[in-house]
């Protein structure tokens, strides 16, 4: 009797354990000129290919980080579980499982794949896709990670009106340097590869934002991950996983391809924002507004609102007009007061600039915004 009570309440326990409800921490970006920022994850992988994880907890992940896209990206041509996942043969099949569940949480879940060769020409990921079958190594099914037929695949890919993207480009390394395969560059010339993952994990390519920059890329950031999100949160030390910050008319994926074609993405890396200044900028005063601002002689207080998931740093940029020592520090969801001597004593507008210390427009410059203050 003793056993069977233990029994019970062991089962009880476990049962309550399993059945708790998903909770999802949300995180939260203004709208800028009608364009909403979705929040999106285009390189993951599960036990199809060389991750640890079943589809659906990749969809788990993502509504517990409030990811609005994802894209499960397995690799074509790796499939080291294959003697247990049976049905790692259907080059589709971790999307298919995870398509269920990506509905049930409103995620929208991207039809993707890794295309896998030997470096150069290295990885390249094909999103939107239709089929993943016809994008295995089309010319050299014997020996698929070889670089035979990766042009003949991304032009499939493109062909099934897929959105390409150039993966962790610092893999290319020669003599320490990260190089430009001259195989994606052709493709790149020829319009068939779209974008470029500038962040890869925990790891910013200075290389790569260049490369997007000159050559009219989209830039990407993703998790890339393998193992568990935790996990790998847990080794690298980030609060938040590597994301793309899609602006886009519609929550759809219809709105996310058009945005990703148009190149209007933000990276989100290690709680830093990176991109095209033109789209940085407003996007970052959409986030920290000038709510209002009273001057009382030379004394000029102002207020500025933190209306997003993301912690800001500005560093004023002194001149003999005024004097502001400390950083103003944005947590969060906030509002603060700062308090300005002016030392001039006219009718002019005073003009206030603050470097954003995690906002860049490139690997060595920080987004200034500039505030105008009438007397």
């Amino acid at each position: 009797m003793k056993k069977l009570f233990f029994t019970t309440i062991f089962l009880l326990s476990t049962s309550i354990i399993f059945a708790q409800h998903p909770l999802r921490t949300k995180v939260t970006f203004p709208k800028v000129n009608d364009y909403m920022a979705l929040k999106g994850d285009f390189h993951t992988h599960t036990v199809f290919s060389d991750g640890s994880v079943w589809p659906t907890e990749r969809i788990s992940e993502a509504y517990n980080e409030d990811i609005d896209v994802v894209s499960i990206t397995d690799h074509l041509e790796i499939q080291r579980n294959k003697g247990d996942v049976t049905t790692s043969a259907d080059l589709n099949r971790s999307y298919e499982i995870a398509k269920t569940a990506a509905e049930r949480y409103n995620i929208l879940l991207i039809k993707g794949s890794e295309i896998t060769r030997v470096v150069p020409p290295g990885h390249t990921n094909a999103i939107f896709i239709k089929d993943a079958a016809p994008l295995f190594n089309p010319t050299n099914n014997q020996k698929p990670n070889e670089a035979a037929g990766y042009d003949v695949a991304v032009k499939i890919a493109k062909e099934q009106g897929g959105f390409v993207f150039y993966n962790h480009p610092f893999h290319q390394l020669a003599d320490d340097k990260v190089v430009m395969p001259k195989e994606v560059d052709q493709l790149i010339k020829e319009r068939k590869i779209d974008g470029i993952e500038v962040v890869n994990g925990d790891r910013f390519c200075r290389e790569a934002y260049n490369w997007a920059i000159e050559r009219n890329l989209t830039l990407i950031a993703n998790s890339d991950v393998h193992s568990s999100m935790p996990l790998a949160k847990s080794q690298h030390d980030i609060n938040h996983r590597a994301m793309t910050l899609i602006m886009a008319k519609e929550r759809t994926p219809e709105s996310v391809h058009e945005a990703l074609d148009a190149h209007r993405t933000l990276l989100w890396w290690r709680d830093n924002i990176i991109g095209r200044k033109e789209l940085l900028e407003p996007f970052v005063k959409a986030c920290i507004p000038l709510v209002k601002y009273t001057f009382k002689g030379n004394q000029l207080t102002f207020f500025f609102e933190n209306v997003s998931s993301q912690r800001f740093v500005m560093e004023p940029i002194s001149t003999d007009e005024y004097f502001i020592a400390h950083p103003v520090v944005l947590p969060s969801n906030s509002e603060c007061c700062v308090n300005v001597g002016v030392k001039t004593d006219n009718s002019q507008p005073v003009k206030i600039s603050f470097r954003l210390n995690n906002a860049w427009t490139n690997y060595e410059e920080k987004l200034i915004l500039e505030y105008t203050f009438n007397r």
